[in-house]
């Protein structure tokens, strides 16, 4: 299935669900079936994959999430937790890497 349309479901919605009609059937074939299921959701058989998310590094141009002013990062912490960030506004500051999303990454930058 495309990516782009593939929906997004709640597994342990369709557990509960199994486990409703485990409970009121009384049909080997069908209770074979939604018990294969059901062990196949709860070992992450259909789990989305996790979305690969962009590596920040200094001189990254970067939007706030929130705000979506843009800056460049000028230094990441030791904990690679926060980037001291230049905002297009002139101000600076310190925030947390997950408040900010990659705009343009500089490649040319080691």
């Amino acid at each position: 299935m495309d990516k782009q349309t593939e929906r997004l479901i709640s597994a342990d919605g369709i557990l509960s669900w199994i486990n409703g009609v485990l409970i009121e059937t009384d049909s080997e074939p069908i209770r074979y079936m939604f018990s294969c299921l059901k062990e196949r959701l709860e070992n992450g058989a259909f789990d989305q994959d996790p979305i690969p998310l962009p590596t920040l590094k200094p001189w990254d141009k970067v939007r706030h999430k929130q705000y979506r002013t843009s800056g460049i990062i000028n230094g990441i912490d030791e904990k690679g937790i926060a980037a001291y960030v230049s905002w297009e506004t002139g101000q600076q500051s310190w925030y947390p890497l997950n408040h900010l999303e990659l705009a343009e990454a500089r490649e040319d930058v080691k």
